[in-house]
């Protein structure tokens, strides 16, 4: 995919945001909380799930992940969750494109979802990382066949936003690990946030979170 194109993909996102917010309605997790009261959303309802499962994410990768993202869910996004950009070990100033599908079923993902993520991040660029965010891990058959796969991919598993919103397991196969030459996982302990609102985390207040960041290896 040429360059000019990723870019306008970008700029799509930066005009669908402005376009929400224009509206009053939602273009981040605290904006959608707010909606999402405001509207009298279900919490059960597949589009409350679904939505708050992909801000969650958005802001996880984001904290500990080295990404700049948007939410570009809509009919012209090939089921692409959130698109922006990464950046990598070797200068803070370059980067890569990213886009991810967010799954918050209570099932771990299959093989089928890696072949969708494929099939969604065909017409980007070569150098573009295709992630799967997901609330369990994935079947092995999954971790397989991302694997195996040419394109750059990466599997990210993300605790829901009731449970701290955080990176618990990354994981990418060789096509990845080309462009993110440089960068290692770690683990990392912090005390959950408190849940917005009436929500609580499924934890004892104050029992540690296990979670991962991505960082420079040399730092």
């Amino acid at each position: 995919m040429p360059m000019l194109e990723v870019i306008e993909a970008a700029d799509c996102c930066n005009w669908r945001r402005s376009i929400r917010e224009a509206n009053g309605t939602h273009s981040s997790l605290s904006s959608f909380l707010r909606y999402a009261e405001i509207q009298n959303l279900s919490p059960e309802s597949t589009y409350h799930v679904g939505t708050l499962y992909e801000y969650t994410t958005l802001e996880a990768l984001q904290t500990a992940a080295r990404m700049q993202l948007e939410r570009c869910g809509g009919a012209g996004d090939l089921g692409i969750d959130l698109r922006g950009t990464m950046r990598l070990a070797s200068a803070e100033t370059k980067t890569i494109p990213v886009v991810v599908q967010c799954k918050s079923e209570k099932k771990k993902p299959g093989s089928r979802h890696i072949r969708e993520l494929e099939g969604a991040s065909a017409n980007s660029s070569a150098n573009t990382l295709a992630v799967l965010a997901a609330r369990l891990p994935v079947t092995d058959a999954a971790k397989r066949a991302m694997l195996s796969s040419a394109r750059p991919m990466s599997f990210c598993l993300v605790t829901s936003y009731d449970e701290g919103g955080r990176i618990q397991q990354m994981i990418w196969n060789a096509a990845a690990e080309k462009l993110l030459s440089g960068l290692t996982v770690v683990q990392i302990t912090q005390k959950p946030k408190k849940a917005r609102g009436k929500k609580s985390l499924t934890e004892s207040e104050g029992s540690n979170l296990p979670s991962i960041a991505l960082i420079p290896v040399n730092r």
